[in-house]
C-alpha cells in the first residue's frame, strides 16, 4: 500500500479520535492510533488503542507513550501479520 503524507492526512482527519496513520514498512499495511472514548472503541484496556486497519486487528493500552512504540511492528499484536512475514 503506497500513500502520500496528505493522504495519510485526510483518511486520519476523517476517522474520529484517530491520533496517527501510518505504513508500516515490514508489513506493508496501514496501522492506526485512536483515543478510544473518541473513537468509539472500547477503553476498558486502556484508553489508546493501535489499530491494524487492513485486518481489523486491535490492542489496548494504558499509556499513548506505549501504543506509540506498538505501531512500527504490527507482527508483535497481529496475528495476520505476523502470519504474512511468517511465509
Amino acid at each position: 500500500m503506497r500513500l502520500s503524507r496528505t493522504e495519510l492526512n485526510q483518511l486520519r482527519s476523517e476517522r474520529a479520535g484517530c491520533l496517527e496513520l501510518r505504513i508500516v514498512r515490514s508489513t506493508h499495511t496501514l496501522v492506526g492510533l485512536y483515543r478510544a472514548s473518541l473513537a468509539g472503541m472500547d477503553s476498558d484496556g486502556g484508553e489508546f488503542v493501535t489499530c491494524c486497519e487492513e485486518h481489523g486487528t486491535l490492542c489496548s493500552h494504558t499509556h499513548k507513550s506505549i501504543a506509540y512504540d506498538h505501531l512500527p511492528s504490527p507482527e508483535s499484536w497481529c496475528d495476520e501479520c505476523r502470519a504474512t512475514l511468517a511465509r
